[in-house]
């Protein structure tokens, strides 16, 4: 089984406010370089 990059989850997070308009109000968490902070762990 093949799973997808992070960078194709980050992409897609990064982008999904222009996708779905019922996600519109969410923005991702950005660092001082604006790249999206990720988070790994059980719920993550």
């Amino acid at each position: 089984m093949s799973y997808l990059r992070i960078s194709k989850y980050v992409e897609a997070i990064k982008f999904a406010e222009y996708i779905l308009d019922q996600f519109s109000p969410l923005r991702p968490a950005l660092d001082e370089y604006d790249i999206i902070v990720i988070s790994s762990g059980n719920f993550a």
